[in-house]
Protein backbone atom coordinates (compact mmCIF):
# COMPACT_ATOMS: atom_id res chain seq x y z
CA UNK A 1 0.00 0.00 0.00
CA UNK A 2 1.26 3.03 -0.79
CA UNK A 3 1.73 6.08 2.01
CA UNK A 4 -0.29 8.83 2.12
CA UNK A 5 3.04 11.47 1.25
CA UNK A 6 3.50 9.72 -1.87
CA UNK A 7 2.24 12.33 -3.50
CA UNK A 8 3.83 14.91 -1.64
CA UNK A 9 7.38 13.34 -2.26
CA UNK A 10 6.82 12.73 -6.33
CA UNK A 11 5.58 16.65 -6.64
CA UNK A 12 9.02 18.18 -3.81
CA UNK A 13 11.05 15.66 -6.73
CA UNK A 14 9.56 17.10 -9.77
CA UNK A 15 10.28 20.74 -8.30
CA UNK A 16 13.62 19.92 -7.76
CA UNK A 17 14.22 18.91 -10.88
CA UNK A 18 12.63 21.51 -12.63
CA UNK A 19 14.87 23.88 -10.61
CA UNK A 20 18.10 22.28 -11.96
CA UNK A 21 17.28 22.37 -15.43
CA UNK A 22 15.98 25.87 -15.24
CA UNK A 23 17.45 27.60 -12.16
CA UNK A 24 15.71 30.29 -10.69
CA UNK A 25 17.13 33.83 -11.31
CA UNK A 26 17.36 37.11 -9.63
CA UNK A 27 17.09 40.32 -11.36
CA UNK A 28 20.24 42.59 -10.25
CA UNK A 29 18.19 46.13 -10.68
CA UNK A 30 17.49 45.38 -7.16
CA UNK A 31 20.42 45.27 -5.22
CA UNK A 32 21.88 48.06 -3.58
CA UNK A 33 25.26 47.68 -5.81
CA UNK A 34 26.76 51.05 -7.62
CA UNK A 35 29.55 51.02 -9.97
CA UNK A 36 31.27 54.41 -10.01
CA UNK A 37 34.48 55.31 -11.66
CA UNK A 38 37.17 57.90 -10.79
CA UNK A 39 40.13 59.12 -13.15
CA UNK A 40 43.40 60.82 -12.42
CA UNK A 41 45.89 61.85 -14.66
CA UNK A 42 49.46 60.85 -15.59
CA UNK A 43 52.12 63.91 -14.01
CA UNK A 44 54.97 62.59 -15.25
CA UNK A 45 56.18 60.87 -18.08
CA UNK A 46 59.54 59.95 -19.49
CA UNK A 47 61.38 57.09 -21.32
CA UNK A 48 65.02 55.99 -20.79
CA UNK A 49 67.00 53.46 -22.55
CA UNK A 50 69.45 50.32 -21.45
CA UNK A 51 71.04 47.83 -23.27
CA UNK A 52 68.91 45.79 -25.27
CA UNK A 53 68.76 42.15 -23.95
CA UNK A 54 67.38 39.96 -26.24
CA UNK A 55 67.14 36.18 -24.66
CA UNK A 56 63.74 35.00 -24.82
CA UNK A 57 63.47 36.18 -28.42
CA UNK A 58 62.56 32.97 -31.38
CA UNK A 59 65.44 34.12 -33.37
CA UNK A 60 69.03 34.64 -33.41
CA UNK A 61 70.74 37.41 -35.79
CA UNK A 62 74.23 38.53 -37.12
CA UNK A 63 75.52 41.27 -39.45
CA UNK A 64 74.06 44.67 -39.85
CA UNK A 65 71.20 46.44 -40.65
CA UNK A 66 69.29 49.90 -40.13
CA UNK A 67 71.86 50.86 -37.97
CA UNK A 68 71.88 47.57 -35.69
CA UNK A 69 75.19 45.76 -35.36
CA UNK A 70 74.50 42.26 -34.66
CA UNK A 71 77.93 41.53 -33.07
CA UNK A 72 77.67 37.45 -31.34
CA UNK A 73 75.52 35.18 -30.73
CA UNK A 74 76.58 32.68 -28.00
CA UNK A 75 74.70 29.21 -27.76
CA UNK A 76 74.88 26.53 -24.65
CA UNK A 77 74.88 22.57 -25.92
CA UNK A 78 73.15 19.95 -24.02
CA UNK A 79 75.82 18.15 -22.35
CA UNK A 80 72.95 15.52 -22.72
CA UNK A 81 72.46 13.52 -25.86
CA UNK A 82 69.08 13.16 -27.67
CA UNK A 83 69.25 9.36 -27.69
CA UNK A 84 71.64 7.26 -26.09
CA UNK A 85 74.21 4.73 -27.54
CA UNK A 86 75.21 1.54 -25.66
CA UNK A 87 78.69 0.53 -26.31
CA UNK A 88 80.53 -2.98 -26.26
CA UNK A 89 81.70 -1.77 -22.92
CA UNK A 90 78.80 -1.88 -20.73
CA UNK A 91 78.61 1.30 -20.39
CA UNK A 92 75.95 4.37 -22.15
CA UNK A 93 76.94 7.16 -23.87
CA UNK A 94 74.46 9.65 -23.04
CA UNK A 95 76.29 13.09 -21.98
CA UNK A 96 79.60 14.51 -22.80
CA UNK A 97 81.87 12.56 -20.05
CA UNK A 98 80.50 9.66 -21.47
CA UNK A 99 82.67 10.31 -24.55
CA UNK A 100 85.90 9.23 -22.83
CA UNK A 101 85.96 5.59 -23.05
CA UNK A 102 88.61 3.08 -24.43
CA UNK A 103 86.58 1.72 -27.63
CA UNK A 104 85.54 5.19 -28.61
CA UNK A 105 87.10 7.50 -30.91
CA UNK A 106 85.89 11.09 -31.61
CA UNK A 107 86.53 11.70 -35.39
CA UNK A 108 84.61 15.11 -35.45
CA UNK A 109 82.07 17.55 -34.22
CA UNK A 110 79.75 19.62 -36.35
CA UNK A 111 77.20 22.94 -35.05
CA UNK A 112 74.46 23.37 -37.23
CA UNK A 113 72.08 26.47 -37.21
CA UNK A 114 69.01 26.68 -38.78
CA UNK A 115 68.70 29.99 -40.89
CA UNK A 116 64.71 31.35 -41.15
CA UNK A 117 64.86 31.74 -44.80
CA UNK A 118 64.83 28.49 -47.26
CA UNK A 119 68.07 29.81 -49.42
CA UNK A 120 70.70 31.62 -48.54
CA UNK A 121 73.27 33.38 -50.90
CA UNK A 122 75.95 34.72 -48.89
CA UNK A 123 79.76 36.36 -49.59
CA UNK A 124 79.92 36.86 -45.62
CA UNK A 125 81.97 34.65 -43.54
CA UNK A 126 80.88 33.13 -40.27
CA UNK A 127 82.92 32.32 -37.76
CA UNK A 128 83.24 30.22 -34.57
CA UNK A 129 85.02 30.60 -31.10
CA UNK A 130 84.53 28.52 -27.82
CA UNK A 131 85.42 29.45 -24.06
CA UNK A 132 88.21 26.93 -23.00
CA UNK A 133 89.12 29.13 -20.37
CA UNK A 134 85.92 29.79 -18.83
CA UNK A 135 84.74 26.86 -16.46
CA UNK A 136 81.18 28.30 -15.67
CA UNK A 137 78.21 30.31 -17.19
CA UNK A 138 79.55 32.55 -19.87
CA UNK A 139 75.96 34.39 -20.52
CA UNK A 140 72.82 35.08 -19.08
CA UNK A 141 69.62 35.91 -21.07
CA UNK A 142 68.54 38.42 -18.34
CA UNK A 143 71.95 39.91 -18.14
CA UNK A 144 73.99 39.66 -21.05
CA UNK A 145 74.77 42.78 -23.38
CA UNK A 146 77.01 44.42 -25.67
CA UNK A 147 78.51 46.27 -22.52
CA UNK A 148 79.19 43.39 -20.40
CA UNK A 149 79.69 40.20 -22.72
CA UNK A 150 82.30 37.73 -21.82
CA UNK A 151 85.08 38.09 -24.26
CA UNK A 152 87.46 35.40 -22.87
CA UNK A 153 86.85 33.20 -26.03
CA UNK A 154 89.64 31.34 -28.01
CA UNK A 155 91.01 32.31 -31.64
CA UNK A 156 88.84 31.38 -34.16
CA UNK A 157 88.42 26.91 -34.08
CA UNK A 158 86.23 27.14 -37.23
CA UNK A 159 84.78 29.32 -40.50
CA UNK A 160 81.41 28.13 -41.51
CA UNK A 161 79.56 27.17 -44.51
CA UNK A 162 76.38 27.06 -45.88
CA UNK A 163 73.90 24.60 -46.90
CA UNK A 164 71.02 24.67 -48.71
CA UNK A 165 68.85 22.17 -48.90
CA UNK A 166 65.22 21.76 -50.70
CA UNK A 167 63.24 22.98 -48.30
CA UNK A 168 65.77 24.72 -45.68
CA UNK A 169 69.12 26.10 -45.10
CA UNK A 170 71.90 25.83 -42.51
CA UNK A 171 75.28 26.89 -40.93
CA UNK A 172 77.32 24.47 -40.29
CA UNK A 173 80.90 24.38 -38.41
CA UNK A 174 83.39 21.80 -38.94
CA UNK A 175 84.94 21.23 -35.56
CA UNK A 176 88.40 19.77 -35.05
CA UNK A 177 88.37 17.08 -32.06
CA UNK A 178 91.26 18.37 -30.09
CA UNK A 179 88.61 21.27 -29.40
CA UNK A 180 86.28 19.17 -27.80
CA UNK A 181 88.52 18.00 -24.83
CA UNK A 182 87.06 20.92 -22.64
CA UNK A 183 83.49 19.29 -23.35
CA UNK A 184 84.36 15.81 -22.09
CA UNK A 185 87.23 16.29 -19.80
CA UNK A 186 85.90 14.55 -16.60
CA UNK A 187 87.99 16.66 -14.51
CA UNK A 188 85.45 19.96 -15.53
CA UNK A 189 82.03 18.90 -13.83
CA UNK A 190 80.37 22.01 -14.92
CA UNK A 191 81.93 22.73 -17.92
CA UNK A 192 80.31 26.14 -19.84
CA UNK A 193 79.41 23.83 -23.70
CA UNK A 194 79.37 27.47 -25.00
CA UNK A 195 80.37 28.43 -28.39
CA UNK A 196 80.30 32.20 -30.02
CA UNK A 197 79.62 32.95 -33.80
CA UNK A 198 80.33 35.67 -35.18
CA UNK A 199 80.48 37.45 -39.09
CA UNK A 200 82.93 38.93 -40.80
CA UNK A 201 82.44 41.03 -44.28
CA UNK A 202 78.86 41.62 -43.42
CA UNK A 203 78.16 45.58 -43.77
CA UNK A 204 75.32 45.13 -45.55
CA UNK A 205 74.30 41.68 -44.65
CA UNK A 206 71.70 40.37 -42.45
CA UNK A 207 70.73 37.01 -41.09
CA UNK A 208 68.44 35.25 -39.05
CA UNK A 209 68.60 31.72 -37.30
CA UNK A 210 66.14 29.80 -35.52
CA UNK A 211 66.59 30.31 -31.48
CA UNK A 212 65.77 27.44 -29.14
CA UNK A 213 63.14 29.84 -27.56
CA UNK A 214 61.27 28.93 -31.29
CA UNK A 215 60.77 25.18 -30.20
CA UNK A 216 62.10 21.92 -30.83
CA UNK A 217 61.15 21.28 -35.00
CA UNK A 218 63.70 24.29 -35.90
CA UNK A 219 66.46 23.59 -32.73
CA UNK A 220 70.23 23.60 -34.41
CA UNK A 221 72.46 20.89 -32.81
CA UNK A 222 75.61 19.50 -31.70
CA UNK A 223 76.71 16.57 -33.89
CA UNK A 224 79.82 14.47 -32.58
CA UNK A 225 80.81 12.09 -35.00
CA UNK A 226 82.45 8.93 -33.15
CA UNK A 227 84.08 5.60 -33.93
CA UNK A 228 82.86 2.46 -31.79
CA UNK A 229 85.55 -0.25 -31.58
CA UNK A 230 82.98 -3.00 -30.71
CA UNK A 231 86.16 -6.08 -31.16
CA UNK A 232 89.17 -6.61 -33.33
CA UNK A 233 87.17 -7.45 -36.24
CA UNK A 234 84.20 -4.68 -36.20
CA UNK A 235 83.82 -0.76 -35.96
CA UNK A 236 80.92 1.45 -36.00
CA UNK A 237 80.81 4.09 -37.44
CA UNK A 238 77.82 6.68 -35.50
CA UNK A 239 77.29 9.55 -34.16
CA UNK A 240 75.50 11.10 -31.18
CA UNK A 241 73.75 14.52 -31.38
CA UNK A 242 73.41 17.73 -28.68
CA UNK A 243 70.27 20.12 -29.13
CA UNK A 244 71.22 23.87 -28.23
CA UNK A 245 69.14 24.87 -25.11
CA UNK A 246 70.13 27.85 -24.47
CA UNK A 247 71.17 30.89 -26.71
CA UNK A 248 71.53 35.03 -27.18
CA UNK A 249 72.34 37.55 -29.76
CA UNK A 250 74.20 40.72 -28.97
CA UNK A 251 73.69 43.38 -30.69
CA UNK A 252 74.66 47.19 -30.55
CA UNK A 253 71.76 49.43 -30.61
CA UNK A 254 71.27 52.36 -33.50
CA UNK A 255 71.53 55.70 -32.31
CA UNK A 256 68.33 57.20 -31.20
CA UNK A 257 65.97 59.63 -33.41
CA UNK A 258 64.52 62.58 -31.34
CA UNK A 259 60.97 60.93 -31.66
CA UNK A 260 62.36 58.27 -29.29
CA UNK A 261 63.09 60.42 -26.79
CA UNK A 262 60.12 63.23 -26.87
CA UNK A 263 57.46 60.47 -26.74
CA UNK A 264 56.58 57.67 -24.43
CA UNK A 265 58.86 55.12 -26.28
CA UNK A 266 59.80 51.51 -25.88
CA UNK A 267 61.39 49.20 -28.15
CA UNK A 268 63.16 45.78 -27.73
CA UNK A 269 65.87 46.04 -29.95
CA UNK A 270 66.54 49.34 -28.97
CA UNK A 271 66.79 49.10 -25.15
CA UNK A 272 63.53 52.01 -24.85
CA UNK A 273 60.98 51.92 -21.75
CA UNK A 274 59.30 54.09 -20.49
CA UNK A 275 58.57 55.39 -16.65
CA UNK A 276 54.76 56.81 -15.87
CA UNK A 277 53.94 58.63 -12.42
CA UNK A 278 50.30 58.79 -11.06
CA UNK A 279 49.12 61.48 -8.54
CA UNK A 280 46.19 60.01 -6.43
CA UNK A 281 46.30 62.51 -3.72
CA UNK A 282 44.23 61.54 -0.98
CA UNK A 283 41.55 58.90 -2.72
CA UNK A 284 40.57 55.87 -0.70
CA UNK A 285 38.84 53.69 -2.16
CA UNK A 286 35.55 53.97 -0.28
CA UNK A 287 34.69 51.44 2.73
CA UNK A 288 33.17 47.97 1.17
CA UNK A 289 33.96 48.95 -2.01
CA UNK A 290 35.74 46.52 -4.93
CA UNK A 291 37.91 47.34 -6.96
CA UNK A 292 36.86 46.11 -10.51
CA UNK A 293 39.49 47.94 -12.80
CA UNK A 294 42.16 50.07 -12.50
CA UNK A 295 43.41 50.79 -15.76
CA UNK A 296 46.25 52.83 -17.12
CA UNK A 297 45.00 54.42 -20.14
CA UNK A 298 47.62 55.53 -23.07
CA UNK A 299 46.90 56.56 -26.75
CA UNK A 300 49.68 55.14 -29.67
CA UNK A 301 50.97 58.21 -31.81
CA UNK A 302 51.24 55.91 -34.89
CA UNK A 303 47.58 53.76 -35.24
CA UNK A 304 47.84 49.88 -35.43
CA UNK A 305 45.49 48.03 -36.35
CA UNK A 306 47.21 44.31 -36.42
CA UNK A 307 45.75 43.68 -32.83
CA UNK A 308 49.71 41.64 -32.34
CA UNK A 309 51.64 44.63 -30.25
CA UNK A 310 51.58 43.13 -26.58
CA UNK A 311 52.71 45.44 -23.38
CA UNK A 312 54.05 44.88 -19.80
CA UNK A 313 54.06 46.98 -17.25
CA UNK A 314 54.75 46.64 -13.49
CA UNK A 315 54.44 48.66 -10.51
CA UNK A 316 58.31 50.19 -9.55
CA UNK A 317 58.87 50.83 -5.77
CA UNK A 318 61.69 53.45 -6.84
CA UNK A 319 60.25 56.87 -6.04
CA UNK A 320 63.18 58.71 -7.44
CA UNK A 321 62.34 58.90 -11.26
CA UNK A 322 64.37 60.57 -13.79
CA UNK A 323 62.79 64.07 -15.31
CA UNK A 324 63.71 63.88 -18.53
CA UNK A 325 65.14 61.48 -20.96
CA UNK A 326 67.88 59.45 -18.77
CA UNK A 327 70.41 56.37 -20.57
CA UNK A 328 71.72 53.90 -17.99
CA UNK A 329 74.26 51.26 -18.10
CA UNK A 330 71.90 48.73 -16.84
CA UNK A 331 68.43 48.12 -15.70
CA UNK A 332 68.01 51.00 -12.74
CA UNK A 333 64.48 49.82 -11.41
CA UNK A 334 63.11 47.11 -9.95
CA UNK A 335 60.10 45.69 -10.73
CA UNK A 336 57.55 44.79 -8.71
CA UNK A 337 56.83 40.79 -11.01
CA UNK A 338 54.19 39.75 -8.58
CA UNK A 339 51.74 42.91 -9.60
CA UNK A 340 52.41 43.46 -12.94
CA UNK A 341 49.92 43.82 -16.02
CA UNK A 342 49.62 42.66 -19.92
CA UNK A 343 48.07 44.05 -22.54
CA UNK A 344 47.25 44.02 -26.14
CA UNK A 345 47.54 47.41 -28.14
CA UNK A 346 44.05 47.77 -29.67
CA UNK A 347 42.55 50.84 -32.25
CA UNK A 348 45.36 52.57 -31.03
CA UNK A 349 44.77 52.39 -27.51
CA UNK A 350 46.60 50.64 -24.83
CA UNK A 351 44.39 49.64 -21.01
CA UNK A 352 46.93 47.80 -18.60
CA UNK A 353 44.59 46.83 -15.86
CA UNK A 354 46.96 47.79 -12.77
CA UNK A 355 44.23 46.35 -9.99
CA UNK A 356 46.38 44.48 -7.75
CA UNK A 357 49.24 46.79 -8.07
CA UNK A 358 47.03 49.56 -7.04
CA UNK A 359 45.35 47.83 -4.40
CA UNK A 360 48.94 47.01 -2.99
CA UNK A 361 50.17 50.30 -3.65
CA UNK A 362 47.00 51.99 -1.81
CA UNK A 363 46.96 49.22 1.33
CA UNK A 364 50.42 51.01 2.18
CA UNK A 365 48.91 54.40 2.47
CA UNK A 366 50.71 55.95 -1.50
CA UNK A 367 49.33 58.68 -3.29
CA UNK A 368 52.41 58.17 -5.50
CA UNK A 369 52.49 55.23 -7.66
CA UNK A 370 54.98 54.76 -10.24
CA UNK A 371 54.85 52.14 -13.22
CA UNK A 372 56.99 50.95 -15.79
CA UNK A 373 56.02 49.96 -19.51
CA UNK A 374 58.27 47.64 -21.69
CA UNK A 375 57.60 45.65 -24.77
CA UNK A 376 56.58 41.68 -24.31
CA UNK A 377 59.65 39.60 -25.92
CA UNK A 378 56.95 37.98 -28.18
CA UNK A 379 56.76 41.49 -30.27
CA UNK A 380 58.94 42.63 -33.23
CA UNK A 381 62.08 43.20 -31.67
CA UNK A 382 62.83 46.23 -34.29
CA UNK A 383 59.37 48.23 -33.68
CA UNK A 384 59.81 50.67 -31.77
CA UNK A 385 55.99 51.92 -30.03
CA UNK A 386 55.15 55.51 -29.35
CA UNK A 387 52.86 57.00 -26.91
CA UNK A 388 51.77 60.46 -25.96
CA UNK A 389 53.13 61.37 -23.00
CA UNK A 390 51.34 63.71 -20.08
CA UNK A 391 52.16 67.23 -22.20
CA UNK A 392 49.47 66.54 -24.63
CA UNK A 393 46.89 68.23 -24.27
CA UNK A 394 44.36 65.81 -25.84
CA UNK A 395 45.44 62.25 -25.87
CA UNK A 396 47.62 62.29 -22.51
CA UNK A 397 47.47 59.37 -20.33
CA UNK A 398 45.39 59.04 -17.43
CA UNK A 399 44.51 56.14 -14.66
CA UNK A 400 40.83 55.07 -14.93
CA UNK A 401 39.37 53.73 -11.79
CA UNK A 402 36.10 51.34 -11.53
CA UNK A 403 35.10 50.15 -8.45
CA UNK A 404 31.59 48.68 -7.16
CA UNK A 405 30.10 50.16 -3.83
CA UNK A 406 27.26 48.37 -2.14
Amino acid sequence: MLSPRFPYIVTLLFFLISCENQPLTYNDSDLSLSVDTVSFDVIESTTYQVPPLMGGSRYLYLGKDSGYSFDYNFIRASKFSNSQYFISSGNTISQFHDYVDSSIVIDSVKLSLNFVNDSIDSNSLFYLRYFPNVADSVFSRNNTNYLNYNSNYSDIISYGNIINDTTSSRLVFKIDSSYFSAFIDTNLSDFNNVFAIGIQNAENDFYKFYSANNGQATVSNLSVHFKHTVNDTLTIDTLSTHNIIDDLTVLTPPSLEDSDTLNLSISLAKGLKSLITVDTKSWQLPKGSIFRKAELVLNSIEQDSSNSVIVNSYLIADPNLPKGFKKYEKENFIYDLSNGSTAILSSGMLKLNHRSALTKSLSESNSIHNFNLQPNIDVDPFKTLQFFNNENVEFYPKLRITYVTP
